[in-house]
This record gives structure tokens, C-alpha cells and sequence, in this order.
């Protein structure tokens, strides 16, 4: 989808049709995307991610970027660090997509036309949230019954986002994105990429990022 400026030199989405088949109003302001690229683009110090090494593990707070009214600007946030328990993996985030879908999120609905409007409050999604499903970071720790993995501290995976319940059928046999017992996509249903950390919920949500 391209990206247009105005005469205040806003960008505003081109009227192309998104992966949800949804025709973007050629006015609709994208400010967000630039608020949130140029947010994640530096650490706290103003220094690049890429060129930050990881963090003491100690830490017991973390930073996410998160939506707590729809359509209002996001607010930066302190979280406590999440421990990862039985097969949890906790990474520090180096790298965050923006996705269009991220832009239905921030708006709180999905415009469906002639259908109406598919409100997020009514699929379960609850605010403050931190967006971001396009997750890249590097492994800090892990909970015990992850031992077996073979992670290292420092590997840099991608993250899977479409998690589920971890106990249904559709979970067990590897399509976490199917679970219709209870989706818990990172950066939809709980808090995703815009932030310092997250948690994956076990190893074979990661993917080594290796020379991609």
C-alpha cells in the first residue's frame, strides 16, 4: 500500500485494497505509522536497537508502546518484566513490523462495508494493548521445562504470533492459528512488538532469524 504526503506534509494510506480485502480512505491519516517507526527505531538512550546489546536480565520492568484509547495516540507505559515459566521463552525485541491491520487495531474496528463495522471490543481484544505482531528479538531466558530446546542467550528468532490455548486439538497439532478455543495473538489478544520484551509461549513459536 502506498504512502502519499499532503500539503501539511501528513502521510495519508493510497486508496489500494489490504490483506482483508478493506479499501483505505485516501484521507485517512497513517501519522500513527510514523509515531510508532520512529518510537521503536531508538532505546531509551536515543541509541539504534540494532546497535544496543542485551540488557541485564535483572531488570524488573520493561517499556511498551501501547493503544489505551482508540484513535488517540499511543502511550508509553512500564510493565513488569514477564519470568517465563514452564516452556516460555522471554526475548528482548530488536526489530517491530508495523502491519495495516495494526492501523484496524489503533481504530478499535473493521470497517466491513456494506456489512457494517466489526467492532475488536466484541472479539475479545481489551485495552491498553500493546500492538505489534511482526516481532524479531534476542533470547534472555526461558522457564524450566524449555531447557531441552537447545536456546542460547543472545539467539535472535522471529516470533510467531498466532498463538493459542496451547491445549486443543488445532494447538497440539501445530495450527495455533486455528485455536477457536481461545486466540491469544501476540499484539492482539496480548501484548505484542511495540514494547522492549515479550514472552513466546514456547520454543516452536521461534524461528531463527539467521542470515534473513
Amino acid at each position: 500500500m502506498g504512502v502519499a504526503l499532503d500539503e501539511a506534509g501528513h502521510q495519508h494510506l493510497a486508496g489500494e485494497i489490504d490483506d482483508a480485502g478493506l479499501r483505505a480512505d485516501e484521507s485517512r491519516d497513517t501519522g500513527l505509522v510514523a509515531d510508532i517507526s520512529d518510537a521503536l527505531s531508538l532505546d531509551r538512550d536515543g541509541a539504534p536497537w540494532s546497535d544496543v546489546p542485551l540488557r541485564r536480565t535483572e531488570e524488573t520492568t520493561m517499556r511498551a508502546w501501547a493503544v489505551i484509547e482508540t484513535g488517540k495516540p499511543l502511550q508509553e507505559i512500564e510493565l513488569p518484566t514477564p519470568e517465563p515459566t514452564g516452556k516460555q521463552v522471554l526475548l528482548e525485541i530488536t526489530h517491530a513490523g508495523v502491519c495495516h491491520s495494526d492501523l484496524h487495531i489503533w481504530e478499535g474496528e473493521y470497517d466491513l462495508g456494506s456489512r457494517g463495522k466489526m467492532r475488536l471490543t466484541d472479539r475479545g481484544v481489551v485495552l491498553p494493548l500493546a500492538m505489534g505482531h511482526e516481532i524479531v528479538g534476542k533470547v534472555l531466558k526461558w522457564g524450566p521445562e524449555a531447557n531441552a530446546a537447545g536456546l542460547k542467550v543472545g539467539d535472535h528468532m522471529i516470533v510467531f504470533p498466532w498463538v493459542g490455548c496451547g491445549k486443543c486439538a488445532e494447538c497440539l497439532a501445530d495450527e495455533d492459528n486455528m485455536c477457536r478455543v481461545k486466540p491469544a495473538s501476540l499484539g492482539v489478544y496480548q501484548n505484542g512488538g511495540y514494547a522492549t520484551h515479550v514472552v513466546a509461549p514456547e520454543p516452536r513459536h521461534l524461528v531463527p532469524l539467521g542470515t534473513l
